[in-house]
Formats: structure tokens, sequence, C-alpha cells
């Protein structure tokens, strides 16, 4: 798996508001939306080549209730159902950020392994939302997933000497 960054206690990047994720950004995206915001995860070497019995145990040294998953787009990660399974049974929540549409991640198998998806390619000219005003965010209720609604919601961690500003939308908590 390629690995660009991984970030622990996130809560921006949670889709509940009360639990924090450890964020997972891996490296290597085809669709390269126009002015994504990850742009420099774009190509897989920018990440660290990680077994995903590597990239499980990483994730693990973090306490949060989720996981959420960006890039780069982790659907390109040949060994994410392999990694999906592995979190899972750790009873880790996992949440998927894609710029995939529904109807691509869907054909992809990649929906059972998920407790909730944030989907569809980063558009500038909307501007908004999640990241533009056409992606939407669904979370697992039961057997079905519901949608979420916006959260404007970004914050700045600083940990280890860094500085990391990550969420969506325009709003610094």
């Amino acid at each position: 798996m390629n690995v660009a960054r991984i970030l622990y206690g996130s809560s921006s990047n949670s889709p509940v508001p009360d639990q924090d994720a450890d964020v997972v950004w891996f490296s290597g995206c085809t669709i390269k939306c126009p002015e994504c915001i990850n742009r420099r995860f774009w190509e897989p070497r920018r990440g660290a080549k990680m077994s995903v019995d590597q990239v499980v145990q990483k994730v693990l040294m973090g306490r949060s209730a989720w996981v959420s998953l960006t890039g780069g787009e982790p659907s390109e990660q040949p060994e994410l159902v392999e990694f999906l399974k592995l979190i899972r049974a750790k009873k880790r929540k996992v949440l998927i950020n894609t710029g995939l549409e529904y109807e691509e991640f869907i054909s992809l198998g990649l929906l059972e392994y998920v407790d909730a998806l944030k989907y569809g390619p980063y558009m500038a000219e909307l501007r908004g939302g999640f990241g533009s005003l056409n992606q939407r965010m669904i979370i697992r209720a039961g057997d079905v997933f519901a949608e979420l609604p916006y959260r404007d919601m970004k914050e700045l961690i600083i940990s280890n000497s860094t500085i990391t500003e990550t969420g969506y939308g325009t709003n610094f908590q």
C-alpha cells in the first residue's frame, strides 16, 4: 500500500461529531480532480510502500473509533479489501473518501466493508459542502445507509512540531 501520511485523533475527519478518526492518506490517484486539495498525493511514489499488516499496525496505534481513508484515491490501492477486513475485525469503523461517483464505487464491491462513504469528484465550481456541493456523505444505519447533513468543520492539529490543517468547509473548531 502507498501511504502518504497517517494522522491520529482528528474530529473533522470523522462522520460523527462526537467521535474522532485516525486518518490515512494514500498516495496514487488517476481521477485527478482539477484544483484538488490533495494534488501532492496523486503520484504513488509520494507515499511509503507498506504492507497491509504494517498499515494496520500503524492505524491501531491510534485510539479513535473511526478510520478515515483518503488520498490520493483509496479505491486504487490493490490491497484495500484485505486492509478493510483486518481493520473492521479490530472493531474500527471505516469512512472512505472517494472521488468516484456512487455507482462506480458500488461496482467495486467495497460498500460491504465501509461504515460511511463520502463520494463524488471534487468540482471547484461547486466549492462548498464536503468539498464541493455535488459530493455526498452517507453512513451505515443497520443494513441501509442514510445521508449525513453537511458539517462545516476544519481543525488545526499540532503534534511533533507539525501543524496540520484538515477537515471540510471553512470553520475552524
